[in-house]
C-alpha cells in the first residue's frame, strides 16, 4: 500500500493483508480472529488449522491449544476442554483421546488419565470412575478387571485386598 500519493508502496506487515485487484491503495487490514498471516505483503490471511486458535486481530501466528484442550475445526477463536473420560496429553490437539480400560478421568480439560487404584477396575474406555472389585476378588493398580483371590487367601468385602487364611 501507499500512505500518500507519489510515495513508494510498502508491504503489509505480518498479521495484515491487502486484497489484490482493488484500486484503493489505503493501509492494510488486520487479519480477523481465527486467522493469521506470517508473511509480509500478502493478499489474504490463512485460517487457524485444527489444534490451534487465535482470539485476536492482526496476529502473525495461531496459538496451539494447551494440553487437556482441543480445536477440531479451522478458524477457532478458542479451544475446547476434553470431556470426562478423555484427555489430550500434547499441545495442539485436534481431538481428545479416550482413557483406555484400567484408566479413568473424572475432570474436564485434563492432559492424562489416572490409573484405577488397587482393588478397583474400569472395564471400558472413556471411564470417569473405577468400580470396586467384588468380595473374593482383587486387582493391581490400573487394571481393567478383577481376578479371584489365590488359593489360601480371601477378601471378605468389596474393594478389600486378599489376605491369607488363618491357621486351621
Amino acid at each position: 500500500y501507499s500512505s500518500a500519493r507519489g510515495k513508494s508502496c510498502v508491504r503489509c506487515s505480518s498479521g495484515q493483508y491487502r486484497e489484490s485487484g482493488t484500486s484503493d491503495a489505503t493501509p492494510c487490514t488486520n487479519c480477523s480472529a481465527g486467522f493469521h498471516q506470517e508473511d509480509q505483503g500478502q493478499s489474504s490471511c490463512l485460517p487457524c488449522i485444527p489444534g490451534t486458535f487465535n482470539d485476536q486481530l492482526g496476529k502473525s501466528t495461531c496459538n496451539s491449544c494447551p494440553s487437556g484442550f482441543f480445536a477440531n475445526e479451522t478458524e477457532q477463536l478458542q479451544c475446547h476442554s476434553c470431556q470426562v473420560g478423555m484427555h489430550a496429553s500434547d499441545e495442539g490437539q485436534a481431538s481428545c483421546l479416550s482413557c483406555i480400560p484400567g484408566l479413568f478421568q473424572n475432570l474436564t480439560g485434563q492432559e492424562s488419565c489416572d490409573e484405577c487404584p488397587t482393588n478397583t477396575h474400569s472395564a471400558y474406555s472413556n471411564s470417569d470412575s473405577c468400580q470396586l472389585c467384588d468380595e473374593g476378588r482383587y486387582s493391581e493398580a490400573g487394571s481393567s478387571n478383577c481376578a479371584a483371590c489365590e488359593a489360601g487367601t480371601y477378601s471378605s468385602s468389596p474393594g478389600k485386598s486378599c489376605v491369607r487364611c488363618s491357621s486351621g
